[in-house]
């Protein structure tokens, strides 16, 4: 289930069950390394399409993702499909990859991505008071 879906008490739960393995994958210098390169990649690169933005950061992300916190990425998605670690573990491949492309949620990487900006970015954030 999507974040942007839940109720208040089914959301703090859920932020509360992720929070550990997310904190650990955005600590990871060499996912922020990969991370980084794929945007200045996006950015030399221009005039390229929504897919090809998509494919690109699959490929460059998700190998290392599986490789270096798999437990952590089950984790994630056990809190938001609702299934247990072991459930995802054993479940068919495609499975897995639908159930996560469902869990995506726009809401979801916007709130993280706010722990990110700096105080300039949040202050031009924050709604201005009439």
């Amino acid at each position: 289930m999507k974040l942007s879906e839940m109720n208040t008490d089914q959301l703090a739960d859920a932020l509360c069950a992720i929070a550990e393995p997310m904190e650990r994958i955005g600590a990871d210098d060499e996912f922020n390394k990969k991370i980084a390169e794929f945007a200045e990649r996006q950015k030399k690169d221009g005039g390229v399409t929504k897919l090809e933005s998509l494919t690109g950061m699959i490929a460059t992300t998700i190998p290392w993702l599986l490789s270096r916190h798999r437990k952590d990425f089950y984790a994630i998605l056990s809190v938001l499909s609702g299934k247990s670690v072991a459930e995802i573990e054993a479940q068919n491949g495609f499975v897995t990859i639908r159930e996560a492309r469902m869990c995506l949620d726009k809401e979801l990487t916007d709130f993280f991505k706010s722990f990110g900006a700096t105080g300039a970015e949040q202050s031009s954030q924050q709604p201005q008071e009439a």
